[in-house]
């Protein structure tokens, strides 16, 4: 994978951005770290709102932002797979393929994961995960 994760610091700053073009940069104050996208992994598109990301791709984009945020959105959609208050969440969770940052049931599960988050800092981190999600393939090589 292409993606390198630098402590956001002078020091982490400096080694993103000696990381040779093309390269997307990412800093996420909220978490302390610099995320690095490059080669393969470059997004797709920077704008969060006109992309949609695979299970996959959603899933490397939680990972991405943080393992905690990995781990709380895991938990929330085990969750709605079985507790969703209406069958369309439930099977929303269970079956879709294919997600966009303007799906209601993508904001609920912001607001779900939100912790101590300001809503600006969750809306930003779940731009992020869109963002660095939209360039992720799997490696073809072991």
């Amino acid at each position: 994978m292409a993606a390198k994760i630098f402590e956001n610091t002078a020091a982490g700053m400096a080694a993103a951005l000696a990381i040779a073009d093309p390269k997307h940069l990412q800093v996420m104050p909220a978490r302390n770290r610099i995320v690095v996208l490059t080669g393969d992994d470059l997004p797709a598109a920077t704008d969060p709102k006109s992309v949609f990301l695979s299970r996959l791709q959603l899933f490397e984009g939680f990972l991405l932002v943080g393992q905690p945020l990995l781990t709380a959105a895991e938990a929330y959609i085990e969750d709605q797979k079985i507790n969703g208050s209406t069958p369309r969440i439930r099977s929303y969770w269970k079956t879709c393929d294919r997600f966009a940052r303007r799906h209601a049931y993508i904001n609920q599960l912001r607001i779900a994961v939100q912790g101590a988050k300001t809503n600006a800092a969750s809306l930003a981190e779940m731009d992020q995960v869109f963002v660095l999600g939209s360039g992720y393939e799997p490696s073809l090589t072991p």
